[in-house]
């Protein structure tokens, strides 16, 4: 039985090793050659490998087949509520992934059960985003939306590709996209633990004219959704290559694009704590916010400390751990990092 203490002290662990790899070959992330064109729906299991989904008795997980009945299951409100155990690292490198959730930033068909990831390895999740004609907002990862009340630690996800393809020829009014390889959303009380996102690229494959509409690109989640409420996000590690450069915007459209969490709600009581991020964002001139912590609707500077934040100024802004703001810094001040 692995242990809450030792599953802690194997990220720490992990962390350090990947926080020294100095020599690593530029956008290591996982970009196929060829892309497949079936989704992990249309081949997932019958059941789980065992389990009765309690928090005593699991649902067990133990291959990709397992995992997209897991989410197929969730997206169709089913187990959704329920504690599950992932007991093996799964390859999802035959087919696209189809999010965990119903794509939906409200309270429709998404997770808020239990998922023990138990340090084991999701790899190779290829995910794409559509441009269409809708005007409804999705939310896009591994989870779609990550309902409140939910639990999900313990997990690497490695080698992730996300990539847009069009499917109008000249989209007027596309949805609204909140993209990033953990979870499209997130909502209030919720618990994400000791999560390792590496060697992950999120990309605008094809030249692409943002009309009217919000985009999120995320290195680890997209947006939290509710304001003035407390999270328990802890122990992340992420490593995103985010690359928008094949995206443009008009006036009234809004683009914001971080290594961590892109937008916040609103303000929030709980800081994530013990966040490392590394990785690097390529963005046109005229998108609207690009920062390597936040994008926009910044937390509170006195809970929010040490770090580098984008400000309604398009500036950043820079809070030691003292507490103290350095506001208007460019980004030859700030350097990118975080």
């Amino acid at each position: 039985m692995i242990t809450t203490s030792t599953i802690k002290n194997i990220f720490k662990t992990l962390v350090i090793v990947l926080m020294s790899l100095t020599v690593q070959a530029a956008w290591g992330a996982y970009s196929p050659v060829t892309l497949p064109e079936d989704t992990w729906t249309n081949h997932r299991a019958s059941g789980y490998q065992s389990g009765s989904g309690t928090q005593e008795d699991p649902w067990v997980i133990m291959s990709a087949e397992q995992l997209a009945y897991f989410a197929y299951q969730v997206t169709n409100n089913k187990d959704k509520s329920a504690y599950f155990s992932l007991q093996a690292d799964i390859d999802l490198k035959n087919h696209i992934w189809v999010p965990i959730g119903n794509l939906s930033t409200g309270n429709g068909n998404n997770f808020k059960g239990n998922f023990e990831g138990n340090g084991h390895v999701i790899k190779n999740m290829m995910l794409q985003w559509e441009i269409t004609n809708s005007t409804q907002a999705q939310a896009l990862g591994l989870f779609s939306t990550i309902q409140e009340k939910a639990v999900v630690k313990n997990l690497i996800l490695d080698n992730a590709y996300i990539y847009n393809v069009t499917t109008v020829t000249n989209p007027t009014a596309p949805a609204d996209r909140l993209i990033a390889p953990f979870a499209g959303a997130l909502k209030k009380n919720t618990t994400i633990q000791n999560i390792i996102v590496k060697n992950t690229k999120i990309e605008v494959v094809d030249k692409y004219n943002q009309n009217g509409r919000w985009m999120l690109f995320g290195g680890f989640i997209a947006k939290m959704l509710d304001g003035t409420n407390s999270y328990n996000v802890s122990n992340i590690y992420v490593d995103t290559d985010i690359d928008i450069t094949n995206m443009t915007v008009n006036k009234i459209s809004a683009v914001y694009s971080s290594l961590f969490i892109p937008e916040f709600h609103s303000k929030i009581k709980d800081a994530p704590k013990n966040i490392y991020l590394k990785g690097s964002i390529r963005a046109s001139d005229n998108l609207t916010l690009v920062g390597p912590v936040f994008g926009t609707n910044l937390p509170s500077s006195s809970t929010y400390k040490d770090t580098w934040q984008i400000n309604s100024a398009n500036t950043y802004q820079y809070t030691t751990d003292e507490g103290t703001t350095t506001n208007a810094l460019t980004t030859k001040n700030a350097g990118g990092t975080s």
